[in-house]
């Protein structure tokens, strides 16, 4: 994972390594930097992409789609919070799978860290 730190602010731009859990990689550099809160924006490519939705009833995440090989991040957007201590990321975007694949889908759902 390649981090720079903005001189001015308090930015850090991230760059995954290939084969890298993106999630883990932002979860990580939270605790590293003590960071308690923020506003995530990406883009990219990723060649696994799990989509869930939170079920009030059992308190849990559902994963409603997965998708194996390469899929790009057209626009992530997201929130950075603490419960417990532990970092909780809240993303939602708009992911796009490669044409080689077939015709390209669009898909919206939310990526979490939780």
């Amino acid at each position: 994972m390649l981090v720079s730190v903005s001189r001015y602010s308090k930015r850090f731009v991230v760059r995954s390594d290939h084969g890298s859990d993106v999630v883990g990689d932002v979860q990580a550099l939270c605790i590293e930097k003590r960071i308690y809160s923020g506003v995530i924006w990406g883009f990219g490519f990723v060649t696994q992409i799990e989509l869930s939705h939170f079920e009030p009833q059992t308190r849990e995440f559902k994963v409603f789609y997965h998708s194996e090989g390469l899929s790009e991040i057209v626009h992530l957007t997201g929130l950075i919070s603490r419960i417990g201590g532990q970092p909780i990321l809240q993303w939602s975007g708009v992911f796009s799978e490669s044409p080689a694949q077939g015709p390209g889908q669009s898909h919206q759902g939310i990526l979490t860290g939780a």
